[in-house]
């Protein structure tokens, strides 16, 4: 029989069970062990939230918008069925059963999740400087010049996306011609 020390006392490290000692912090398993059953749920759950999240922005898209998506059809037919319902428990499953249809299915959000055109605009600004700050005042008049140079004299990548995005300019053209100065 082993001694165990009573009550109170300290336990070597190497008495400690396994899922103790990640409990209180110290390392995690190595590379090749398996992931425990809370860590695997934990992660499930998230891409699952991470996936029902997407759907509701589909969902929320402006009709115009969402007419231009190039879905399948059983997915479409699920979609419209959501944007006609209120906003219920009913509403809530439709959402999660067409997250579950989207399983594995990630390219259906590939169109989705393109670059928006503020994130277009500012990075055409970083890199080309004056001459797509020109550009976007050409088709976005109501621009403000010196809120975009004070953004990328702050190196302020979110504060100048923000601000293009409040603005909501078409996106740029790869073959648009810079106006000429005066």
């Amino acid at each position: 029989m082993v001694d165990k020390p009573p009550f109170g006392e300290p336990v070597s490290p190497s008495e400690v069970p396994a899922t103790a000692q990640r409990a209180s912090g110290l390392p995690e398993p190595a590379e090749g062990e398996p992931l425990e059953r809370t860590t695997r749920r934990r992660q499930k759950k998230a891409v699952v939230e991470d996936r029902v999240a997407r759907v509701e922005a589909l969902v929320a898209l402006p009709e115009p918008d969402f007419a231009q998506l190039s879905l399948p059809d059983d997915v479409e037919r699920e979609l419209i069925l959501a944007r006609r319902l209120k906003p219920s428990g009913a509403k809530a499953r439709q959402i999660r059963y067409i997250a579950k249809l989207l399983a594995g299915r990630e390219d259906v959000f590939d169109e989705v999740d393109g670059p928006r055109p503020a994130e277009l605009w500012a990075e055409r600004i970083r890199h080309e400087g004056d001459v797509a700050i020109e550009a976007l005042l050409d088709v976005c008049p109501e621009a403000e010049r010196q809120r975009i140079h004070q953004a990328l004299r702050a190196a302020d990548a979110t504060r100048l996306e923000r601000y293009l995005a409040q603005l909501d300019p078409p996106a740029p053209e790869d073959d648009e011609e810079p106006a000429d100065p005066p």
